[in-house]
């Protein structure tokens, strides 16, 4: 039985893999600039520009744009 994909993962796993610089557009409007170092089901691990890391829950995340395309072609769960 194959695995579905499951997208948030796919791409979080992408972008932590690679080094891709994201910007974290937070529901209260701020926005955080930095790298994805960690994720589970509720927190993502992010390392900002000054080197600190930083736990944000998802919950509180309203989107995630990368500095650069992410291939999902062959993304695997």
């Amino acid at each position: 039985m194959q695995k579905s994909l499951i997208i948030q993962d796919a791409f979080l796993n992408r972008v932590r893999k690679e080094g891709i610089t994201v910007c974290l557009n937070m529901l209260d409007g701020t926005k955080m600039r930095g790298l994805v170092k960690g994720f589970d089901s509720f927190v993502l691990m992010f390392e900002d520009a000054k080197a600190q890391q930083v736990m944000v829950y998802k919950h509180a995340v309203a989107s995630i744009m990368p500095d650069r395309g992410v291939d999902f072609a062959d993304a695997e769960n």
